[in-house]
């Protein structure tokens, strides 16, 4: 059973159409695989883990209240400044908690 010409054509018309759409797909997947590959190399998955953390609100308000406690430790530690706690103390304090709450806390 042979195929008349048109039909032949059409079929002919469909498969370069299909080939054509593979090889569209075929540089998207491409494309895909670097990007994908890009994105899991040590050193960008540590950049953007580092990116992550740094801009999330509960790790920057835990870095300052850690650098708070440990000012205040060293403060409370050094023994020059040991008649001159308190007011140091409370200074620091006031000074820590404006900074804080100006630059820190969500608006």
């Amino acid at each position: 059973m042979m195929k008349t010409p048109d039909e032949r054509g059409v079929l002919m018309q469909k498969i370069i159409a299909l080939q054509h759409q593979q090889a569209q797909e075929l540089i998207v997947l491409k494309e895909q695989l670097k990007l994908t590959y890009e994105s899991v190399r040590p050193l960008n998955f540590l950049k953007a883990t580092l990116h992550d953390m740094t801009t999330s609100p509960q790790v920057k308000t835990d870095l300052v209240s850690g650098a708070v406690n440990m000012t205040s430790f060293l403060l409370s530690k050094n023994p020059v400044l040991s008649t001159f706690q308190q007011p140091i103390k409370k200074v620091v304090a006031t000074v820590l908690k404006f900074v804080f709450k100006k630059f820190i806390s969500p608006k």
